[in-house]
């Protein structure tokens, strides 16, 4: 194979490999995850159910929002924490679609938040 096929080969494959990499991380950026984890520990009296949210970046979550204050509600969680860059210093950048998610749940259970990961 000629030099110029050669490159033209890894061009090819490298814009393959970043249009990919883009289209998983629009995919995750819209997606929904739910992992549940069950800890023990004698020091822990009564069972207790937390839900983590985390990396919103202030971004407003359209058809998200719905969902996921629909599997918050069915999780029954007695904490909420908020966590992970919800709001994040961006020059420009607002929190008022963190404070409406929080003002949602709120309802359903206590909300604490911590800045950064």
């Amino acid at each position: 194979m000629d030099k110029k096929k050669l490159f033209f080969s890894f061009g090819l494959a490298a814009v393959g490999i970043a249009a990919a990499a883009l289209f998983e991380s629009e995919r995750e950026r819209r997606s929904l995850i739910v992992r549940r984890y069950e800890l023990r520990s004698p020091k822990i009296e009564r069972p207790r159910r937390i839900v983590y949210l985390s990396d919103f970046h202030e971004r407003r979550l359209g058809d998200i929002a719905a969902r996921l204050l629909k599997e918050t509600a069915r999780l029954r969680p007695d904490y909420i924490f908020l966590g992970g860059d919800m709001v994040t210093a961006k020059h420009g950048a607002s929190i008022e679609a963190t404070l409406a998610l929080t003002e949602r749940l709120v309802k359903l259970a206590p909300v604490f938040y911590g800045e950064g990961n």
